[in-house]
């Protein structure tokens, strides 16, 4: 299954004459991330149910773009926020 897209990114290098041009061959990723990570491990007294809900319950998160090219010059990556206004300290 996964041969076949070798095959076909093969073939549509070749259809466009990119075999020996590294720079105009491009792949992108994105990933996102929390803003407000939830810490893994918590110490809490025995009686507390819910010690979790002490940190923050904001769920927003910024995606962060990333490009480069096969001959390994990369362009700056593209932030996107969920949010209308930013706060001073994510710029």
């Amino acid at each position: 299954m996964i041969e076949n897209n070798f095959y076909l990114l093969e073939a549509t290098i070749s259809s466009h004459d990119l075999t020996n041009l590294p720079c105009k061959i491009f792949n992108s990723d994105e990933s996102g991330f929390s803003l407000s990570p939830k810490p893994p491990n918590v110490v809490a007294r025995k009686v507390e149910k819910h010690p979790l809900s002490l940190f923050s319950n904001e769920k927003s998160q910024i995606t962060v773009l990333a490009c480069c090219n096969a001959g390994g010059y990369a362009i700056a990556p593209l932030i996107i926020f969920g949010r209308k206004s930013l706060k001073p300290k994510w710029i």
